[in-house]
């Protein structure tokens, strides 16, 4: 089923006679709400007419007002009953229901919140619709209508954003509708003749002075990557910059999938997927008590996570969490596993380069690792802080040409040199290079330091779940030698890894750990308990 063209303009036209009683208390809507409750309803009759939806949809817009629920769901039912071209329809319809109808439309101004709510559920939509699956036999898009809907879909961004300060996270979705299937344009004319006299000379000639020589050719016969065209502005107006930059750099999105899955190891693909995530984050979020208003990833997304880490390639991995960076900024912990999966697969310099851009985010926005979702869900997990904490120490105890400052004594910058080798993903080089020092220290007390801060590598930069053997010997350590009385503090940390990596397998053990922590450390001790799994 295709789209009639001149239904797009379904957000221009004008209501002759709208109706007194609203257009919400007619049937057109009544039926159109009744099957929009079957995504919910677990007692209806059978599943969504989309086509019901779509009838209904356009018979309110074009005959009885403006209202923005029924320009978001006649989106999601054009896309279900025409695909992309039916998405990019009912974008287009919808940029200008907002812009035109703004003041007027239903819910009213005053209810933004129910206008948020509408396009969030939205983005869900969109994003549970367009799945691999359903790209594989989808049509392409043309490449002009490719482009117009990256664009309609900008323009609806920057208008809200002008209107509501708490505008929804259009960018969510950028990389989604930048990446989507388009067919090639047809050459210039004059290209075809251009192509045959290249082809019998074996090669291909290309004037420089041409803009096409910055064109990167493409199959024609093959869906290809969008053009980078951006309008530069002709003010001078700070913002209209930003936004043309921040265009430029969203559209980059199609090319750094590919770089990420053709050439997954190589380092500036995850630079540049970093900055094109956060160059335009300017601040640390709005929060309450560390609570932000920032929807959380769905719960799809992080059970997917999960399910990747344990049964995917490192590689998988590390592509799964660079793609959701740029629609999730500051889900921190999306750059640990990245980190994690590259060193896993050898690809040290692009752990390197992660390690350095998450560094650098954190640095510019202080305090935003010890934030919330708005559903209490952390940016930065237990471990993911923990991680962070490791480079935030690099760049306070290392000088600028990259050598470690002198500490408080040799230890301290023995463990600070090995954090630093773990960090850029050299963790079997860390531990061994903490072997010698262990081989040559003279003092049980530095024997046990040595020891305390493998396990912690291991368990920041490794498998923690491998060290419940090896924890064992520095709780043996001590409780032996009294250590809690003694060395308080060295005794806390010994108790915190040992509590941690016991978690789930002694439940007896674990509680007695966490009993003996209490007494040094009661708010750790309480944090642990509050991640056991239940028994």
């Amino acid at each position: 089923m295709s789209v009639d063209p001149l239904l797009r303009n379904l957000g221009l036209c004008e209501i002759v006679a709208p109706s007194l009683a609203g257009l919400r208390e007619g049937d057109a809507f009544a039926r159109m709400e009744g099957e929009i409750r079957k995504l919910t309803d677990i007692y209806s009759d059978g599943p969504v007419d989309w086509s019901v939806v779509a009838a209904q949809g356009q018979q309110i817009l074009r005959e009885e007002g403006k209202d923005l629920a029924v320009g978001v769901w006649l989106v999601v039912a054009w896309l279900n009953t025409a695909e992309l071209a039916g998405l990019a329809a009912g974008v287009h319809v919808l940029r200008d229901l907002v812009a035109q109808h703004w003041a007027a439309m239903s819910p009213p101004v005053g209810r933004l919140r129910a206008r948020r709510n509408l396009v969030e559920w939205l983005f869900g939509k969109i994003e549970e619709g367009v799945t691999g699956e359903m790209l594989a036999s989808a049509s392409p898009l043309q490449f002009d209508v490719h482009a117009e809907l990256v664009s309609d879909w900008n323009a609806i961004d920057a208008f809200w954003r002008e209107h509501d300060a708490e505008a929804p996270a259009f960018f969510r979705l950028q990389r989604l509708l930048a990446g989507l299937p388009v067919i090639a344009p047809p050459p210039e004319a004059g290209a075809e003749d251009a192509a045959a006299s290249s082809s019998a000379s074996g090669a291909v000639q290309v004037d420089e002075r041409s803009p096409s020589a910055l064109s990167v050719a493409v199959n024609s016969a093959q869906p290809a990557l969008p053009a980078l065209i951006v309008a530069v502005p002709d003010s001078t107006d700070a913002a209209q910059l930003e936004q043309a930059a921040e265009q430029a750099v969203r559209s980059l999105g199609p090319l750094l999938d590919v770089c990420l899955t053709s050439a997954p190891s190589q380092a500036f693909a995850y630079r540049l997927n970093c900055a094109a995530a956060w160059a335009f984050v300017d601040a640390v979020p709005f929060a309450v008590e560390g609570l932000t208003r920032i929807p959380p990833p769905p719960d799809a997304q992080r059970s997917a996570l999960a399910q990747l880490i344990a049964t995917g390639t490192p590689f998988a991995v590390a592509h799964y969490t660079q793609s959701r960076l740029a629609a999730f900024p500051f889900w921190l912990d999306l750059c640990r596993h990245s980190h994690a999966a590259l060193v896993a697969a050898g690809a040290q310099a692009a752990a390197a380069a992660v390690a350095a851009e998450v560094q650098s985010f954190i640095a510019r926005l202080r305090g935003v690792s010890e934030l919330q979702f708005a559903d209490g869900m952390p940016f930065a997990d237990s471990g993911t802080r923990a991680w962070l904490a490791t480079l935030t120490a690099l760049a306070t105890t290392g000088s600028t040409d990259g050598e470690i400052r002198p500490a408080a004594d040799a230890w301290t910058r023995f463990f600070a040199d090995a954090r630093a080798q773990a960090a850029r993903g050299q963790l079997d080089e860390a531990l061994h290079s903490l072997d010698r020092q262990y081989a040559g220290a003279a003092a049980a007390r530095d024997r046990l330091r040595v020891r305390l801060t493998q396990c912690e590598l291991v368990r920041d930069f490794g498998d923690a779940s491998t060290l419940g053997p090896l924890v064992v010997p520095l709780v043996h350590q001590v409780e032996t030698y009294g250590l809690a009385q003694w060395e308080p503090e060295l005794a806390r940390d010994v108790l915190k890894i040992a509590a941690t990596v016991s978690g789930g397998r002694d439940n007896h053990e674990q509680n007695r750990l966490l009993s003996n922590l209490a007494a040094l450390d009661f708010a750790a001790a309480w944090r642990l308990n509050g991640l056991r799994t239940p028994q």
